[in-house]
């Protein structure tokens, strides 16, 4: 199975980010959480694939100005000083990567608000 574009990911998992002022849904698949603690979600790159990720409770971010993509670096580390864990994601955004970024957390603190 081949690598697939982001228009087709975007299909099977929803958008990646909130482009717009509009929601921002969740993953529309079901998502399998195991007694091992870990969960099974769509992949990210592969239709019909799903992926078994460890489920991590929280999450550190540090960053850094990265002007090679005219924004940040930005590290997401897994875990919480209680349960540390060595699992940790370096990304670069541009600014408006990051403001993007930004408005998909502010469509999902709306969508889990309105679940108050």
């Amino acid at each position: 199975m081949g690598a697939i574009t982001l228009s087709g990911l975007e299909a099977l998992l929803g958008p990646l980010v909130n482009i717009g002022e509009g929601d921002f849904p969740p993953i529309a698949t079901p998502i399998l959480h195991t007694d091992r603690g870990t969960v099974f979600v769509p992949h990210g790159h592969y239709v019909g694939r799903s992926a078994e990720l460890r489920l991590l409770r929280g999450v550190g971010l540090a960053w850094a100005p990265c002007p090679e993509a005219d924004g940040a670096l930005l590290v997401f580390s897994g875990g919480n000083p209680a349960e540390p864990t060595d699992e940790a994601i370096a990304v670069t955004l541009s600014r408006a990567g990051i403001r993007a970024l930004i408005a998909s957390f502010d469509a999902i603190d709306r969508q889990l608000g309105e679940q108050d």
